[in-house]
């Protein structure tokens, strides 16, 4: 394994937008398991794969990063100004007409990506049964 691996790792949780306690908890193990996976590169290959799965990115992305484009993309957001303005991109947050803030967790912008890649009508079945439901709540 590449010895870049633990950077990529930890690189890739960030942009997914995971601490390192919520990418442990997701993967059923400890906190400091996971923070010696970032620190020498060791996962399992077994690991590896739940790793990618969670990052939702490829395991040769984690293990030797991708050539060409994905390359560029692995050295982009391993560059602390790169991976401060990522972050910031996914941290919007959003107003409901009130003070209240609410800041999207992982799988709300994982269902986010889903409903964008719907045809028109499935979106508008999506927002309208969104809609009603949240009526319903008030």
């Amino acid at each position: 394994m590449s010895n870049e691996i633990n950077t990529r790792i930890a690189a890739y949780r960030t942009l997914a937008g995971y601490t390192q306690f919520s990418a442990a908890q997701e993967l059923g193990i400890k906190r400091s398991t996971y923070a010696r996976m970032e620190k020498y590169g060791n996962p399992t290959p077994e690991m590896l794969k739940k790793i990618a799965d969670l990052y939702n990115v490829s395991v040769n992305k984690l293990l030797y990063g991708e050539i060409g484009e994905e390359k560029r993309e692995v050295s982009i957001i391993t560059d602390p100004d790169s991976l401060k303005k990522e972050q910031t991109l996914r941290q919007d947050s959003f107003s409901f007409g009130n003070s209240e803030t609410f800041i999207p967790s992982h799988k709300e912008l994982q269902i986010i990506k889903m409903y964008h890649y719907l045809p028109k009508d499935k979106q508008n079945k999506a927002r309208d049964l969104i809609e009603s439901l949240y009526k319903e709540t008030k």
